[in-house]
């Protein structure tokens, strides 16, 4: 067995990293759960899950398609969220997409239709800014996952997927915001 020298220290005192972690996370989640003493937490928003709700694929004239330069593609997104358990702050975030093709005569190629939502935890966020940071922060981080598995449906169809460009959803929540109050 070979023996190693122990190395000078130079008065710094060695520390459990691991402990000091755990500390900072208990002092975290005591300053969330309202514990008092507990020095007060910034905002939290974290996603907990995202999973599939629906998933549908439709092809109506499968076996007598148009060439794929023959069809115009119409996409519709629409942001829901919903509240899931206040007092610990748990809200989901569902993107509904529906994209349908239709063929020169006006007639569906093909329809995809993907509900596709998360879970997010929200804490110490002032509740005026909630429904924004849900629909604009919560359908951001889905809008990824929910564009690769209707892009991937279309492919596994035999439809040359189309390439879905990124969504502002800021600015359609400001959209939405108007419209509602013009209302």
């Amino acid at each position: 067995m070979a023996k190693t020298a122990a190395k000078p220290t130079n008065g710094v005192k060695k520390t459990n990293a691991g402990a000091t972690k755990k500390k900072a996370s208990e002092t975290a989640s005591q300053a969330a759960s309202g514990v008092k003493g507990a020095p007060a937490a910034g905002p939290l928003f974290r996603p907990l899950g995202q999973y599939i709700k629906d998933l549908s694929f439709e092809c109506p004239r499968a076996p007598m398609m148009t060439p794929e330069n023959d069809r115009n593609m119409d996409l519709n997104v629409g942001v829901q969220a919903v509240e899931l358990s206040a007092e610990r702050g748990l809200y989901e975030v569902a993107l509904a997409i529906r994209a349908e093709a239709k063929d020169a005569a006006k007639t569906t190629v093909f329809m995809a239709e993907l509900a596709f939502a998360g879970v997010f935890e929200l804490q110490n966020i002032p509740s005026d800014h909630i429904d924004q940071v849900l629909h604009v922060e919560g359908a951001s981080l889905l809008f990824p996952f929910a564009r690769k598995i209707i892009m991937q449906t279309l492919a596994d169809s035999g439809f040359r997927p189309p390439l879905l460009d990124p969504i502002n959803f800021g600015a359609l929540y400001v959209q939405s915001k108007n419209a509602s109050n013009n209302s």
